[in-house]
């Protein structure tokens, strides 16, 4: 396994010291050449999905996704952390290694998926001031607002009213999609088109909370925890294959995840926990295994503290 300091983020960096992301277009036309040798966003196509009763499942994993409803009857629900409320002219914002899932209680209506990578020439280089806050730095010092930024990221997901600007933008990405286009290079330049629209027809407010969690400068520490997180046993056993000393690691990982190590993991437990007793047939000897806890009673123990309701209950409710 790779240590944090060895471990290569999914940004590359340009050999030019400014890089120019309009200029990195020309890849589009050149689709063997990285111009400016920056990362495209785009790896997979968008898709339309016809929403049913039966709830249709998202992980974004290591990448963020874009969901666009293209009705209103429909309902999104994330395993761990409470919704925003969303209306059919809302787009949402779905932040890496996060669970989503979308349904309808009329058993129609359609939406689309966009999975997108972190890449510079979305953002121009500029991180959205909450990203600031959210580390906990101001002109180059922690302060308080670290304390606030935690709370405001307790809710994951967010959403952003489409404006007639991007209305239009996504009709005409249904059109493509519906007509087949597969050519990832120009999805490539739709998702440019969308982020300069965010810049060019909503505030600096209205960006920054729809974005807030849209993390680049640190996503490789992050990428790596949760890749991670999972082989080990303890905090001391996760900082030293990150090749930082406990100390620092703690640190660090405090002002990324706002959270302590180890409260942190307990709660990516639950999260993953939570989901499986939703959506399989695992048995609790099972799910102790998968999560290495010592006996089911201990299991039963976790859920109860971290989630409030025994593995039973939460399935019983499920089923109802």
């Amino acid at each position: 396994m790779e240590s944090f300091k060895n471990y290569k983020p999914h940004i590359q960096k340009s050999s030019l010291a400014n890089p120019d992301p309009d200029a990195d277009l020309l890849l589009t036309s050149q689709p063997t050449t990285r111009s400016l040798q920056l990362a495209p966003a785009i790896s997979k196509i968008p898709k339309i999905y016809t929403a049913r009763t039966k709830p249709q499942h998202f992980d974004s994993e290591e990448h963020f996704i874009l969901i666009f409803p293209l009705s209103s009857n429909l309902k999104f629900k994330e395993s761990f952390l409470p919704m925003p409320e969303v209306s059919g002219m809302d787009m949402l914002f779905v932040p890496s290694f996060t669970h989503v899932s979308v349904y309808s209680p009329t058993d129609s209506g359609k939406y689309i998926v966009m999975p997108f990578s972190p890449s510079i020439q979305l953002c121009h280089g500029i991180c959205p001031e909450s990203c600031y806050e959210a580390h906990g730095k101001k002109n180059g010092k922690r302060d308080s607002s670290m304390i606030d930024a935690s709370k405001r990221n307790k809710v994951s997901i967010t959403t952003l009213s489409m404006k007639p600007v991007v209305v239009n933008w996504l009709q005409v990405l249904v059109d493509c999609i519906s007509e087949g286009i597969t050519s990832l290079p120009y999805y490539e330049y739709k998702i440019r088109e969308l982020f300069f629209f965010f810049r060019e027809f909503y505030s600096r407010v209205e960006t920054d909370e729809f974005l807030k969690l849209f993390h680049c400068t640190a996503f490789g520490f992050r990428a790596f925890i949760f890749r991670h997180h999972w082989d080990c046993q303890s905090v001391e056993e996760l900082a030293a294959l990150s090749g930082l000393s406990l100390s620092t690691f703690k640190r660090t990982f405090k002002e990324e995840f706002h959270a302590s190590p180890l409260q942190w993991i307990n709660e990516q437990k639950a999260r993953y926990l939570m989901r499986d007793l939703e959506e399989t047939d695992l048995s609790l000897s099972e799910l102790a295994e998968r999560y290495k806890f010592s006996s089911v009673s201990y299991l039963c123990a976790f859920c109860k503290k971290m989630l409030g309701e025994t593995p039973n209950t939460i399935r019983r409710r499920e089923e109802i």
